[in-house]
Order: C-alpha cells, then sequence, then structure tokens
C-alpha cells in the first residue's frame, strides 16, 4: 500500500499548474469536465502526485498542509437555477416591434389623445 488516493489536499504555497492557478486547496470533486484533477500520495517517495489530462505534478509532503483519504465525489453540474427547472422558459415578446403593433389600439395608450 504505498499509493492513496486522496480527495482534498491543501498546499502550504498555492500551485500553478497546467496553465491554471490552483491556489491552496485542491478539490478534485470540484474539478470541471475539461479539467480533470486525480491526487495520490506516495507513501514510498512522499510526495503528493497531481494529474490531469497528460500532465503530472510532483509536491513533496514538506508543501503538504494536510490530506483526507479516499475517493473524490463528484459533484453533478448544476447548469439551471432550482427554481426555473421545471418552468418552461418562452420570451415576453416574438420581436422589438411586437408590444407597438399589439392588441387595440397598436400601442397607444390613450394618455395625451383623443378621450371617446
Amino acid at each position: 500500500m504505498t499509493k492513496i488516493d486522496i480527495k482534498f489536499a491543501e498546499l502550504k504555497s498555492p500551485l500553478f499548474f497546467a496553465g491554471t492557478n490552483w491556489g491552496l486547496k485542491l478539490d478534485p470533486g470540484k474539478s470541471s469536465k475539461h479539467s480533470v484533477m486525480i491526487l495520490v500520495y506516495d507513501r514510498q517517495e512522499k510526495e503528493l502526485i497531481i494529474s490531469i489530462g497528460e500532465k503530472l505534478c510532483i509536491i513533496p509532503s514538506s508543501n503538504v498542509n494536510s490530506m483526507e483519504i479516499g475517493k473524490p465525489e463528484m459533484s453533478v453540474p448544476q447548469y439551471t437555477h432550482p427554481i426555473v427547472a421545471g418552468r418552461l422558459q418562452t420570451a415576453q415578446v416574438e420581436s422589438p416591434m411586437s408590444h407597438v403593433h399589439a392588441g387595440e389600439g397598436h400601442g397607444k395608450t390613450g394618455i395625451g389623445g383623443k378621450v371617446k
């Protein structure tokens, strides 16, 4: 048992890796579909190994503040607001002119015009 899956790690200094600033707290469960992060701790070498796609990063244990053992729980991304998730999405008007020319009076309010 030399390699352990890690579901959360906190570093002592910020990590810049694979063109992104990851900061101090590494949470693979919050990774996006474009950059899936995998954390593995090697007990024999005393290194935290981070992989994103084909890229690898090795962090010595002296730069790791804390780690949580386990498989990361991948969160499902939320694409819509929960209040409007079941609503039918429609526009208020079909075109910019539809309100002006719609209905009786064709957009005239009667204010300042002829009174019947």
